[in-house]
């Protein structure tokens, strides 16, 4: 990401401020006090949703005093290469605004706005820590968390590094474990209560036996006892069916006797109608003769009608014809008219050209020579604009050297001034002494081995002689009796010691001597550094110098180039040249051949509309004519005598059809009845034969009727429902009996099912006792594994972070040390600086070499844990010498080459020469 522009109002001390920042390393310059960290405290609360340096969010908080609101408004270029901007409008009673905007589509989001956020800027809500500790080293805070106690530092690099998840893992795997165990408990305790209320399934299935033989034996009276019911229900059921049937015969013979008073009535109804049918049958033929003439006499007039309708248009016809032959005539006239006008308009159009054309052929003669004047000048001006940029060219070489050669020189007095003060005879003659320094503590450090050889030597013969025994021989030693053998050798054990802690203060004075070998080194190798570039400035000067000369010769010779152009064509001066090429081209101008020429196609074209006007005129005239002569062909004159004759003809029709309308509607009222005749006397046929039928039938059905009324009587003194009565209570006893023992046998076979339920219950949870066994092995497993996870984890980070960092602190400070972050057990998370033989804890550094760690701790880190590409300094150069400033200065461009933009807020100006944008406040 990286920010375009920041406007506060009423933040803090700043009433109104607008600051805008580049791409690159941006320098935030001012006193303390100029409310610097205010900027950058805006920064984190608009777009990181930091709280502000009372660890608050809200305006009132950092309003300026006695104003009632306040904003932060910030124009950044997102992670997605859009720009957006973000505003914050604080009131003091009123709950804060928020608008984030995109500029390119003017979209604004008001909800959600935190998570878009984190996308953009490339820092999760989540990973708040690494914004606060990584991307933003705040006033000493970015030094202090290193000199933090082991738990607080353990707190916040655990965050940042996220190795909390391991902690949390094995928490939760505790949580588990004695989840499992209690599960395992719970199960066994289960398994066992089940195992001591299990009956005995062998005695319960012999019950269950016993119990379904007595109810076999009672399921087959059952059966007896229902076959006799059946056969008793068969006979009521037939005594039934007899009765339903003598009731459907008696209801069938009520039924018979009323169809037949039905049957006469209907035959009766039917005789009268087929006595009217046969009147009008008569009626028929005696108006018969009348109809058809009727019905001819209409077809005719359907004829004459269509004919009508045909004259009728033919008329219509004829009247459009000679409407049409009417207009055509006067339009006829109107274009002859017209043709004459145009015709007219024409002949004073062509005058008109043939002067045109007359004008522009004069204009173009004299068009050429005027375009050959200028071509000429043109050429020799494009001559002269050559000769003057080279000029032009060989001046601005001559200034390019010349500030060259200036630049050149203050160099070289610069580099001869720093040379000079450089003793090169003394740092060599104590670069000399070092190396004897050298040799003298390698021999020292000998002598110290050679030493502390003769003391173990000396404590050896101590011991061996101390018990009066030869060491060769094995034997007691007559020689040593009468001698103190300890005391001898103490003392020379104790003068071998302090000859020891001689040499080893020496040594320790030789080696605090070698420590200022580095810098010795550092101004031998400046100094031939130095030596080499005034060479080479020197060699510069003089090449620069031979260029200069050759410049002012080449220039001299272009001058008078130009001055010889001017002379050769007559011209006294440059003024002359340009003022003859601008009459020539405002002559060109005057002369307008080309607003002619197109006054010539105006007219040539207005001629040619006309032209074809008038020949569309003569067209649309001959068409006319002929139209006209094809109408008067068309038209037919008798027309209207025809007209009137058929009309006559028509009248006369419709009268003789007006006479003979009465018969027409005495036939058509009777054709229906009369047609009805043979149908009427079908039906009464029909009618004959059905009473007959039904006379017939209803004989059968009265014998059948007797016949069931006797059988009905046989059948109700024999008393099956009695019997059926006493057959259902012995079921129904039996019924009872298989009941209780049906129940019994449910009873058994339910404690037999549950039984084996019971059992299948053990083996499960047996099983499911096995398997959470199984389980919190494996979890107390993983427990102790994954223990040491996190740890290892930050680890393999710490070693990474560390790599970068020392390369970052040999830039800053021009030393040799590495840095070595630690995630020991009993030093969290603790920062040593390791040198030759010596291993410093970073609360023992100076206070310079701390904020150096610091910086190179810092700058890896923004790397390594960010996508944000974007990284604040404050105040870096807190507790550093002038040397190391200059060195920060100089490479912190190269750590943080890695970052699109960087801001850096200081009070000093150490980073002027590698900013890319200064803010001085």
């Amino acid at each position: 990401m990286q920010i375009k522009k920041v406007v506060l109002n009423n933040y803090r001390s700043h009433s109104h401020i607008e600051v805008v920042f580049s791409k690159g390393i941006n320098l935030i310059l001012g006193k303390n006090g100029r409310g610097k960290t205010s900027i950058l405290e805006a920064i984190g609360l608009a777009l990181f949703h930091m709280t502000d340096r009372t660890g608050k969010t809200k305006g009132k908080t950092f309003m300026k005093y006695g104003e009632k609101e306040c904003s932060i408004f910030i124009e950044f270029l997102g992670n997605d290469g859009r720009e957006y901007s973000i505003f914050h409008h604080y009131f003091l009673k009123k709950p804060k605004v928020s608008i984030l905007k995109d500029m390119q589509t003017e979209e604004e989001y008001r909800d959600n706005i935190e998570e878009k956020l984190e996308e953009l800027c490339g820092v999760k809500a989540e990973y708040r820590d690494i914004y606060e500790n990584v991307i933003v080293a705040k006033q000493n805070d970015f030094i202090n968390i290193f000199k933090e106690t082991p738990e607080n530092r353990a707190r916040v690099f655990n965050k940042i590094f996220n190795t909390e998840i391991y902690n949390k893992l094995f928490i939760d795997l505790k949580g588990f474990v004695e989840q499992y165990l209690k599960e395992k408990e719970m199960l066994e305790v289960e398994e066992n209560t089940l195992r001591l209320t299990l009956e005995n399934k062998e005695e319960r299935m012999e019950m269950l036996q016993q119990t379904e033989e007595k109810w076999k034996l009672y399921a087959l009276k059952k059966e007896a006892r229902l076959e006799e019911k059946q056969k008793i229900a068969k006979k009521i059921e037939q005594y039934e069916f007899i009765k339903r049937e003598f009731e459907t015969i008696k209801s069938k013979f009520s039924f018979q006797e009323q169809k037949i008073r039905q049957n006469k009535k209907e035959l009766q109804e039917r005789l009268v109608l087929a006595k009217k049918a046969k009147k009008a049958r008569f009626l028929l033929e005696e108006h018969q003769e009348s109809y058809q003439l009727y019905m001819e006499l209409d077809k005719k007039i359907q004829e004459k009608k269509q004919e009508k309708n045909f004259l009728q248009k033919r008329r219509e016809e004829n009247q459009k014809l000679e409407e049409e032959n009417r207009k055509l005539e006067l339009l006829i006239k109107n274009n002859q008219t017209e043709e004459e006008v145009l015709q007219e308009r024409m002949t004073e159009q062509q005058v008109l050209l043939l002067d045109l054309e007359t004008r522009i052929e004069e204009d173009q003669k004299q068009q050429k020579e005027l375009q050959t004047s200028l071509a000429r000048l043109q050429s020799f001006w494009k001559e002269i604009e050559i000769s003057l940029e080279k000029q032009k060219k060989w001046e601005q070489e001559n200034f390019n050297l010349q500030q060259k050669q200036s630049l050149q020189e203050k160099n070289h007095k610069q580099k001869t001034e720093e040379l000079l003060k450089l003793n090169i005879v003394e740092i060599q003659s104590f670069l000399q002494e070092i190396q004897e320094d050298k040799a003298e503590i390698q021999g020292k450090k000998e002598r110290i081995a050679v030493y502390q050889q003769n003391i173990e030597d000396y404590q050896f013969a101590m011991h061996t002689l101390g018990q009066k025994i030869c060491p060769f021989l094995k034997e007691t030693c007559e020689n040593m009796k009468g001698h103190e053998v300890d005391s001898y050798f103490q003392g020379e054990i104790q003068k071998t010691k302090k000859l020891m802690e001689t040499l080893q203060h020496e040594i320790k004075a030789l080696e605090e001597k070698l420590k200022k070998e580095f810098v010795y080194r550092k101004e031998e190798a400046s100094y031939q550094l130095l030596q080499k570039e005034v060479q080479e400035l020197e060699k510069d000067i003089l090449q620069t110098e031979i260029l200069w000369k050759e410049i002012l010769l080449e220039r001299e010779r272009q001058q008078y180039s130009f001055q010889t152009l001017l002379s050769q064509h007559n011209f006294a001066s440059l003024e002359e040249l340009q003022e003859k090429l601008r009459n020539l081209e405002d002559a060109l101008l005057l002369l307008k051949i080309e607003e002619k020429e197109e006054e010539w196609k105006s007219l040539q074209k207005k001629q040619e509309i006309l032209q074809e006007r008038v020949e569309k005129l003569q067209k649309d005239r001959m068409s006319s004519l002929e139209r006209q002569k094809q109408n008067i062909l068309n038209i037919q004159e008798d027309l209207e005598e025809i007209w009137l004759e058929f009309l006559k003809e028509m009248e006369s029709l419709e009268t003789k059809m007006l006479s003979l309308q009465t018969s027409y509607r005495i036939y058509l009222e009777n054709r229906k009845i009369a047609d009805n005749l043979e149908e009427e006397k079908g039906k009464i046929r029909v009618l004959l034969l059905e009473r007959d039928n039904l006379r017939i039938s209803q004989r059968e059905v009265n014998e059948k009727y007797r016949l069931l009324e006797k059988d009905l009587e046989q059948r109700e003194q024999e008393n099956w429902k009695d019997k059926l009565m006493e057959v259902e209570r012995e079921l129904l006893a039996v019924n009872e009996t298989l009941g209780e023992l049906g129940e019994k046998l449910k009873n058994d076979k339910q404690v037999l099912e549950k039984i084996v339920l019971q059992e299948e219950k053990i083996a499960g949870l047996s099983k499911k006792r096995n398997k959470i066994e199984r389980k919190y092995k494996k979890a107390e497993s993983l427990r102790k594994n994954i223990k040491e996870m996190g740890t290892q984890v930050s680890k393999n980070m710490l070693h990474y972070i560390s790599e970068g960092a020392s390369i970052n602190f040999h830039k800053i400070t021009g030393r040799s040390e590495r840095i070595y972050w630690s995630n020991e057990e009993k030093d969290k998370y603790q920062v040593y600086l390791l040198g030759e033989n010596r291993k410093i804890e970073y609360q023992l550094l100076s206070g310079g070499e701390q904020v150096s760690v610091a910086i190179a701790i810092r700058g890896t880190m923004a790397q390594y844990f960010s996508n944000s590409k974007f990284m604040i300094l404050d105040e870096p150069t807190n507790n550093l010498d002038i040397e190391k400033r200059k060195l920060l200065a100089e490479y912190i461009g190269e750590i943080l080459n890695h970052l699109e933009q960087s801001i850096i807020v200081t009070h000093d100006d150490s980073f002027r020469e590698m900013a890319e944008k200064i803010i001085e406040l």
